[in-house]
């Protein structure tokens, strides 16, 4: 379990994540929020998922922790493969992040590729496991590009290293500024099984480059 740290000092961190959310000239169209949130009219550029990990409490830190090597209740080893049948994501090949020198969530080098928070718990081990991915790349959509139209009910499937498969059912969708989304709903401690997939969504603040908000899916296990 990561340690806490006051929220100013997440909050700060967070603001540092912006830079996996800007690009150049050649964006494309922008799909609707899944709330009432106000849509770029321009064509919208490199959406890294930045939302921000329970890091240490320095910005510059790295934590020490590391996910327990022992086998999840549902099968063995980390993720390897999301599905999402609701959005066409199928077969996404998943892999490891951590975090950036100033603190900030890795991002994927693929723009169809899925970042599992590695520091965090896997997929199926009690508590919030988190996975990231590109809203768009430099020339078109990218793998969570139609995570906003995911609702109440809709199916998760993560394949795991030793074949097994965990399900998980959407609970909410819900979107926030860049620097006021709910880091200990995120990627704090659970009772529960939880996955919570994160994306760019929002304006394009051309000036800043990122987006000015970020898309967040609640999924909890289903058991048995």
């Amino acid at each position: 379990m990561l340690s806490r740290i006051p929220l100013l000092a997440l909050l700060v961190i967070l603001a540092l994540a912006a830079t996996g959310c800007g690009g150049d000239d050649t964006r494309v169209a922008q799909a609707p929020a899944p709330t009432a949130t106000a849509q770029p009219t321009e064509r919208p550029t490199v959406a890294a998922p930045t939302a921000t990990p329970r890091p240490t409490a320095s910005p510059t830190a790295r934590p020490t922790a590391t996910p327990a090597a022992s086998p999840t209740p549902y099968g063995g080893g980390g993720p390897v493969t999301l599905d999402i049948p609701a959005i066409g994501v199928k077969n996404a090949r998943i892999v490891e992040v951590g975090l950036e020198p100033n603190g900030a969530m890795e991002t994927p080098r693929g723009w169809w590729d899925i970042g599992w928070y590695k520091l965090g718990p896997r997929p199926g081990q009690t508590g919030n496991s988190v996975l990231s991915g590109h809203y768009d790349s430099d020339v078109a959509p990218a793998v969570f590009w139609n995570l906003y139209r995911l609702k109440p009910g809709d199916l998760i499937t993560v394949g795991l290293q030793d074949g097994t498969r965990k399900d998980f059912i959407v609970e909410a969708a819900e979107v926030y500024p860049f620097n006021k989304a709910p880091l200990d709903r995120i990627f704090g401690p659970d009772a529960k099984a939880r996955l919570n997939l994160i994306t760019c969504n929002g304006s394009f603040d051309r000036n800043n480059a990122n987006y000015d908000r970020r898309l967040v899916v609640y999924a909890v296990a289903v058991e048995g």
